[in-house]
Order: C-alpha cells, then structure tokens, then sequence
C-alpha cells in the first residue's frame, strides 16, 4: 500500500507543477494584395473606418459565414460594409474590429459554431 501512495505522491508532484502557456505567436505578414503588401486594409478614414479592397471584403464576408453567428446580434453579409471610391469600401470601426477578430479565430483553428 506505500508504493501505491509513493506512486500517486510522484505523480500529483510532476503533474500538479506543470506549467501551461499558451501557444507562441506566430509573426505574420500581410499578404499581396492587387500587387500591394497590404492584405486589402488600405487604410484609415477620419471617422475611424477602413477602407479595404474588394478582396478583403470578400474574406470579411467569408469569414462572416463561418464566425458570423459567435456574434449577438449575428452577424449578415456586408454588415458595416459600403461603397467608397475607385472599387474599395468602407468598413466601420465596428465591424473592422469584428473582421479582425474572425481573422484572428482562423489563425487560431476556432471551431465555428453550428
């Protein structure tokens, strides 16, 4: 019966002091865009939305269908998304925000929800 308490001693002693961290971050670069290292984000208006291309708003609407509904009220097609000039869009701070955070949930394996 000691070697059962010995053994259960041991183990309570190397699991019970085990660290978790989190996994490491990963360093990213923006991706090409219409020839342009930029991941479609174009920049910042004075009200504080982006203007993106159409291939980004093509990823935020992708991403919209697989995260959308993590999101109260859920989140539809070209939410916060409008027309801007010369073929970009304007996305509003809040759904730039909601778009970065989708993105992050896909670098990160987050399941969708069903």
């Amino acid at each position: 019966m000691a070697w059962l308490y010995v053994v259960a001693l041991t183990f309570c002693s190397v699991s019970c002091s085990t660290t978790v961290a989190p996994r490491a971050a990963n360093d990213v670069v923006a991706s090409f865009d219409g020839g342009v290292q930029n991941s479609g984000f174009i920049g910042f208006t004075e009200d504080g939305s982006g203007v993106i291309t159409q291939h980004a708003k093509d990823r935020y609407n992708g991403l919209i269908g697989i995260y959308g509904n993590k999101f109260i009220p859920v989140l539809v097609t070209d939410e916060g998304v409008n027309a801007y000039t010369n073929g970009t869009y304007l996305i509003d701070a809040e759904h730039l925000v909601k778009f970065g955070t989708m993105n992050q949930w896909r670098r990160d394996g987050v399941a969708p929800m069903k």
